[in-house]
């Protein structure tokens, strides 16, 4: 059995995962807005590049070798031209990965063997798209096996929120029963 704990820093309450206890990690409340990925990461590696998406609620998964950091004095993040996305996988160590979410699913995945990490948005669309397969399918390139993946996936919206949106609740319902 995992545990999840909430810690506090600075008076504000963010959730980890036992499972992912080899990486710094964290599941930030919107307690925590407006503050960037650049002031969060001072929670859990300062000394880690920040990398983050435009989240367009798909299923791209990106290398972090195929976007930019954030500059460590990046005080206003809309001036920031984003690559679009709803996944970051590292490639080296001291690689911070962020995504966002509010109805959505936050899926953060780790490999106890080779270190690297993923943050994923799993929105009702990307997971219909089978978001969560390809981030694995990524590791796997990688040389990651199955058996040392270790996925949390965060807090999120529940069934019967999403029952009551148009559409969304079919679609994730034949997701979870033909698959």
């Amino acid at each position: 059995m995992h545990i999840w704990t909430w810690y506090q820093w600075q008076q504000l309450p963010y959730l980890t995962c036992s499972i992912l206890k080899d990486w710094p990690h964290g599941f930030f409340s919107r307690r925590f807005s407006p503050r960037s990925p650049v002031d969060l990461v001072q929670v859990l590696e300062p000394s880690a590049q920040v990398y983050r998406l435009k989240q367009v609620h798909g299923n791209q998964v990106f290398k972090t070798t195929q976007v930019s950091p954030i500059p460590k004095t990046e005080t206003n993040s809309e001036e920031i031209s984003w690559s679009e996305a709803d996944g970051l996988i590292t490639n080296k160590g001291l690689e911070s990965v962020w995504v966002a979410s509010a109805d959505c699913v936050p899926v953060l995945i780790g490999d106890v063997v080779t270190g690297r990490v993923a943050a994923i948005h799993a929105g009702w669309r990307g997971t219909s798209t089978r978001i969560l397969p390809l981030a694995i399918a990524q590791f796997q390139q990688q040389g990651s096996q199955i058996a040392n993946l270790r996925v949390a996936m965060g807090p999120a919206i529940s069934r019967g929120m999403l029952s009551s949106l148009t559409g969304c609740s079919s679609q994730t319902k034949a997701l979870s029963y033909n698959d």
